[in-house]
């Protein structure tokens, strides 16, 4: 995605297969190893 022959043209990566708030969320886990997790984000947070 990043090198070789198709790399990226542009600064931002986007990723449609998850909202933005459960990615950010998924982000906060990775820096902080704590995350609010609901019935509505478990499966998207295990997703990614």
């Amino acid at each position: 995605m990043f090198c070789g022959s198709l790399p990226q043209s542009s600064e931002e990566v986007e990723i449609s297969d998850v909202d933005s708030s459960i990615f950010k969320e998924f982000l906060r886990y990775l820096y902080t190893k704590s995350c609010d997790v609901n019935a509505d984000s478990a499966m998207y947070l295990l997703y990614l």
